[in-house]
């Protein structure tokens, strides 16, 4: 089985090492970089206890609209996206799997990703720079894929709205997996109170049946 369509029910906090605690949303002032990215990842992983892909997935939906509607740069399409953070993902569980190998490799794989967890999780186009019109946009892409990421989203009024914008669609998701969570509970509930129920009756008719033949 892949292991990225097993359900996640049973991860731990203590599971996501080298990424360090899980977030349950993006700093609105950068764009978020791969420790980040993986951080809010892992906390889909651990409240929805949904498959890796369904996680993954998740993620995507909610790290496009800081490029697309916040900072406004044209970025690759949902599906290369995911295959970018699944890619990430594998990597990272590689290195959680062999972390206690203390080989000189596996130590210089370990610093590398370390390392590259800081870098921006980079969704942009190729061609991005060249498509986008506004100065300011692309001096905020560039600094951001600097070290350390430079520079924060402008706080102009569009982009002010565009943020509310985005907490308002997080607001909406949590409140969608709540009512799910609820549906699911309710209907665990129901099933659950029908076996008691035929239950009852099964064992209501066996006392009818040994009072008869007593009877008799």
């Amino acid at each position: 089985m892949d292991p990225c369509e097993r359900n996640t029910k049973n991860f731990r906090r203590h599971d996501f090492v080298f990424v360090g605690e899980v977030q349950d949303k993006f700093k609105r002032s950068k764009l978020p970089n791969n420790r980040e990215t993986l951080q809010v990842l892992f906390n889909e992983i651990q409240i929805n206890g949904k498959t890796i892909n369904d996680s993954i997935w998740h993620t995507t939906k909610l790290i496009v609209p800081f490029w697309t509607k916040i900072s406004r740069i044209p970025i690759i399409q949902e599906i290369k996206i995911f295959g970018k953070l699944k890619k990430l993902y594998e990597e990272w569980r590689l290195l959680k799997k062999n972390r206690l190998r203390k080989s000189a490799s596996q130590i210089s794989k370990e610093a590398k990703f370390q390392e590259r967890l800081e870098e921006l999780f980079d969704i942009a186009r190729s061609d991005a720079l060249t498509k986008m019109e506004n100065e300011e946009d692309k001096q905020f892409l560039t600094q951001q894929r600097l070290p350390g990421r430079p520079g924060t989203i402008t706080q102009r009024k569009d982009v002010k709205l565009a943020t509310e914008e985005c907490a308002l669609l997080l607001k909406r998701r949590r409140s969608d997996e709540r009512k799910e969570q609820r549906k699911r509970f309710k209907e665990t509930y129901e099933k659950r109170n029908s076996y008691v129920q035929v239950d009852q009756e099964f064992g209501g008719l066996l006392t009818t049946i040994t009072s008869l033949e007593l009877r008799t």
